[in-house]
């Protein structure tokens, strides 16, 4: 992720565009000190140099999945001087970002997130610390509906399966 402009890089973005597949990012330790907090500011920072570079203009059926970096994204955003807005997306590029609920999900962190992006952008995974997740994401505060859809729904959306 520390050159999104590489051409295998851009390659593989550009076939995933092209059979309409999302791209699932994340950064993995590479050797020293690594930290999840670490790794989702990398995967941010990649988001953002993409969206700068107009990749998600240029390739319109882009999806891009992001594990647990939705609070890295938004002080990326809140740095770049983007408003928050009031539940809808505040840059355009982020109808095309999709964020996993899994693992710990603070409440405070959730309404902060849901202020951004739509409910229609958020996947539930149990990955990483799948012990537990559904319970902790039962507990998340929504309504029954959009449990449904965030549960199942977005997900079948996103891969195409109606």
């Amino acid at each position: 992720l520390s050159d999104v402009s590489s051409e295998p890089f851009m390659f593989a973005l550009k076939k995933a565009s092209e059979h309409k597949k999302p791209v699932y990012l994340f950064a993995k330790k590479k050797g020293g000190e690594f930290s999840l907090e670490m790794g989702d500011m990398l995967v941010a920072g990649a988001v953002m140099a993409l969206a700068e570079s107009g990749i998600f203009k240029n390739l319109e059926d882009l999806k891009i999945i992001l594990p647990h970096s939705g609070a890295s994204l938004l002080s990326s955003l809140a740095a770049k001087g983007v408003e928050i807005g009031d539940g809808g997306i505040c840059a355009p590029f982020m109808s095309k970002v999709f964020y996993l609920l899994d693992g710990e999900i603070p409440g405070e962190f959730f309404n902060l997130i849901k202020t951004v992006a739509p409910l229609s952008q958020f996947l539930f995974a149990s990955s990483g610390c799948g012990v537990g997740a559904v319970g902790r994401f039962e507990r998340l505060p929504l309504s029954e509906a959009w449990f449904k859809r965030i549960s199942s729904e977005n997900a079948k959306a996103l891969f195409g399966h109606f």
